[in-house]
C-alpha cells in the first residue's frame, strides 16, 4: 500500500507541474544590470570635464587653466571648433536676421553650408577658404543691412538715410570679398588643380 500510495503522489505531482505554465525569467543577472546601469557617454564626459575646467578658469584659478590648455592640446577638434572665428561671427549674424527661432536658424545655416561648400570646391586653399568664410558673412551682414532698410515703420527721415547707406555699404563689401576670391582664382585656380601641385625646387634637394 505504501509503494502504491507514494506511486499515486509522483503521479499527481508530476501532472500537476504539466499543468502549469513555465515562466523564462525576463533577462539574465548582467541584462538586469545593465538595464539599471546604462553605460557611460565618453562625449557627454568630455563636456562636463571641459565645462567644469572653462568655469573654473574663468574664475581665476590658474591651474585649471593649465588643465584646461592641456585639454585643448590632446582635443584639438575642440579648439577647432570653438574657435572658429568664422563661425562665431556667423551665428552673431545668423542671430540678428533669424528671430523665428530654432527652424529659422536651422534652415540658414543649412543654406549657408551649401553656398559655402559650392563657393569653395572639392580642394580649397587656405587663402580661398578664408575668403569664401568672408564672403559668408558679408553675405549675412547685406541682408541684415537690407532688412533694417526695408523697414520703414518708424524713425526720422536722417535715421532712413542711414539705414540706406549702411546697407549699401555691406552691399559693397559682399561684392568686393567676391571680386576678390574671383580674382585669386584667375590668377592662381589652385581649387581646381590636382592636391600635389608640381614644385620647381625643393628646399632639401642639393643643386648640381
Amino acid at each position: 500500500m505504501d509503494a502504491e500510495h507514494k506511486l499515486k503522489a509522483a503521479r499527481a505531482a508530476a501532472e500537476s507541474q504539466a499543468a502549469t505554465p513555465e515562466t523564462k525569467p525576463t533577462g539574465s543577472a548582467d541584462e538586469a544590470d545593465c538595464g539599471s546601469a546604462p553605460k557611460a557617454d565618453p562625449a557627454a564626459a568630455l563636456r562636463a570635464r571641459l565645462k567644469d575646467l572653462a568655469t573654473r578658469a574663468n574664475a581665476g584659478d590658474h591651474k585649471a587653466l593649465a588643465e584646461l590648455r592641456v585639454f585643448l592640446n590632446d582635443h584639438p577638434e575642440v579648439a577647432e571648433f570653438v574657435g572658429n572665428l568664422a563661425k562665431i561671427a556667423e551665428r552673431a549674424w545668423i542671430g540678428l536676421v533669424v528671430d523665428e527661432g530654432v527652424l529659422g536658424r536651422e534652415t540658414v545655416q543649412r543654406q549657408l553650408k551649401k553656398l559655402k561648400a559650392e563657393l569653395a570646391g572639392e580642394h580649397p586653399t587656405t587663402l580661398e577658404q578664408l575668403l569664401v568664410d568672408h564672403i559668408a558673412v558679408c553675405h549675412l551682414a547685406e541682408h541684415h543691412a537690407q532688412m533694417l532698410a526695408a523697414d520703414v515703420s518708424g524713425g526720422t527721415i536722417p535715421q532712413a538715410v542711414l539705414r540706406l547707406k549702411r546697407s549699401e555699404s555691406a552691399q559693397k563689401r559682399f561684392l568686393t570679398a567676391i571680386r576678390t576670391l574671383t580674382t585669386l582664382r584667375a590668377r592662381a585656380p589652385a581649387g581646381l588643380a590636382p592636391l600635389d601641385s608640381i614644385k620647381i625646387h625643393t628646399p632639401n634637394e642639393k643643386l648640381a
